[in-house]
């Protein structure tokens, strides 16, 4: 069974290399640089032959990861229905349904699950994705996790926003509430929350939707 944190595999000189290179131009975190030397000595690579050895920063000592490596900031979109008036904490729920399944959905179809990782002291979450190249979701969890909720009144907009969504290939996760704590009993369609997307991916979808 594949191991959660690392695989048995020892990395090669050049993916060492390369791995020094990202962190010396990118910033990254104690736990990175201390990686990367174990790591080389497991391999038998002397650190002096990975060129420039990467330094640690305050921020990396203090195990703060820097702005991320894309050229736009990802965002996740969540989009609620206004008309049914929903009371505040209902609307946090069901918008916190949307979201984590819409990222949970994204990591597994990018095959990411296993990259999460947590700070030493478990205050900030963070990919480990050294040798992947970076797409939307690994920005927006470089880039700050950005989020944006705006609205809609019609079950038919938001069904009309989930079928735009995954026309385009997106990850949509829709959420329909059992109606036990509100609706009469009757199932309903809330809320939904599309994967992190580039701007220029997710504006023409939701870009005119006013904010909730």
């Amino acid at each position: 069974m594949k191991g959660f944190f690392r695989t048995s595999r020892k990395p090669s000189a050049d993916e060492l290399r390369a791995r020094a290179s990202r962190i010396s131009r990118q910033g990254g975190t104690a736990q990175d640089v201390t990686a990367l030397a174990e790591e080389a000595t497991a391999a038998g690579v002397a650190t002096a032959a990975l060129g420039d050895a990467p330094e640690q920063s305050d921020e990396a000592a203090q195990g703060v990861r820097r702005p991320g490596r894309g050229s736009t900031k990802a965002k996740q979109m969540i989009v609620v229905r206004r008309d049914l008036k929903m009371r505040k904490g209902k609307i946090a729920a069901q918008a916190g349904h949307a979201c984590v399944e819409a990222t949970l959905l994204a990591l597994a179809r990018e095959g990411r699950l296993e990259q999460v990782r947590a700070t030493e002291d478990y205050t900030r979450v963070y990919l480990d994705d050294r040798y992947m190249a970076s797409t939307p979701l690994s920005d927006w969890f470089e880039r700050g996790i950005a989020k944006v909720c705006v609205y809609v009144d019609s079950a038919e907009e938001l069904l009309e926003l989930a079928r735009q969504g995954r026309e385009r290939g997106y990850v949509v996760a829709l959420i329909q509430d059992a109606g036990f704590t509100e609706f009469h009993g009757e199932a309903t369609y809330t809320c939904l929350a599309f994967e992190p997307l580039a701007p220029e991916q997710i504006d023409p979808i939701t870009g005119k939707l006013p904010l909730y």
